[in-house]
């Protein structure tokens, strides 16, 4: 994948970015604060808003991680991968209500997670770049 996007890189991952960071107050609204709850087709698998972001930022990370491995980034894309990672990490109303009846199931929880594509693992993963 990397050497199939190289020379195109810089313009995917700014542009992504520039998605990324327009759409955050988008998912607070409707995700984080509204708690619109996750759409699913006839299969049980997700569809959505969330799924979009989840795959968006997953591939933000992987153009980032391409990025990394050239030596090519200056350190405005960086700032703004931690300013997006920062922004999809935080928790839905539903989940502090979850943390604040049992932190330890939750934390449980979450760790389970972490394989798969939710919005807030695929943002932990970018800031783990």
């Amino acid at each position: 994948f990397p050497e199939l996007i190289g020379p195109f890189a810089g313009i995917f991952t700014k542009t992504l970015a520039q998605s990324l960071a327009s759409t955050a107050p988008v998912y607070q609204n409707l995700i984080v604060q509204g708690g619109e709850n996750e759409l699913y087709d006839e299969e049980g698998d997700a569809v959505g808003f969330s799924v979009y972001l989840s795959y968006a930022l997953h591939f933000f990370t992987l153009l980032l991680r391409t990025h990394l491995k050239s030596g090519r980034v200056d350190g405005n894309l960086l700032s703004a991968s931690v300013d997006i990672a920062l922004g999809y990490m935080q928790i839905t109303q539903a989940e502090a209500a979850e943390w604040e009846q049992d932190p330890n199931e939750f934390v449980m929880y979450e760790d389970n997670l972490e394989h798969t594509y939710t919005v807030r693992a695929s943002a932990a993963d970018l800031l783990n770049q």
